[in-house]
């Protein structure tokens, strides 16, 4: 594999790049003090329309937990419930972080796979006690995910080494 050099001087630092395309000297913002009224009004906006943004995510977000805890109770209902209540293999904690994991790595996104397990719950299809064990699956299913792609870098030793030891960092 081939390395190609960045930046303007020949360095081999590939955040040269980045640093050019975001030249921090061509941000400029004026302080609160020496901002006049319209350009204070302007920036209260902003600030006061990124944390309505903010809030109206979090709405957003906690209702579509509720709204996928309501489809598992129909499309489950009581019966589904009582059979992940009931079985064995369900309680083993053991089984439920391999559920986790597997979960995890097939979604690519433990957030997505805690808040269906967060939704059954609520639901009652399964128990906290099994549900503890999978989210802990879906938190180390998301090393499992970090890996594999480190591996995609196994070509250059060195690149190898940084991405790996970042996955598992995680």
């Amino acid at each position: 594999m081939e390395h190609v050099e960045t930046g303007s001087e020949g360095s081999s630092d590939p955040f040269d790049v980045i640093n050019e395309v975001f030249d921090e000297s061509e941000i400029t913002t004026k302080p609160w003090s020496e901002q006049n009224a319209k350009e204070r009004l302007v920036t209260v906006f902003v600030v006061l329309l990124k944390f309505l943004i903010v809030l109206i995510s979090l709405y957003l977000f906690i209702c579509s937990l509720s709204f996928l805890s309501s489809a598992f109770q129909l499309l489950g209902g009581k019966s589904a419930g009582q059979v992940f209540a009931k079985s064995t293999i369900l309680n083993n904690p053991i089984i439920g972080l391999m559920i986790g994991v597997l979960v995890t790595v097939l979604v690519q996104s433990s957030s997505t796979s805690t808040s269906i397990i967060v939704a059954m719950v609520s639901a009652g299809i399964i128990t906290i006690r099994p549900a503890i064990s999978m989210v802990m699956g879906a938190n180390i299913g998301t090393t499992v995910t970090n890996t594999i792609v480190s591996l995609g870098q196994s070509l250059d030793k060195r690149q190898f080494r940084r991405a790996f030891a970042g996955a598992t960092g995680n």
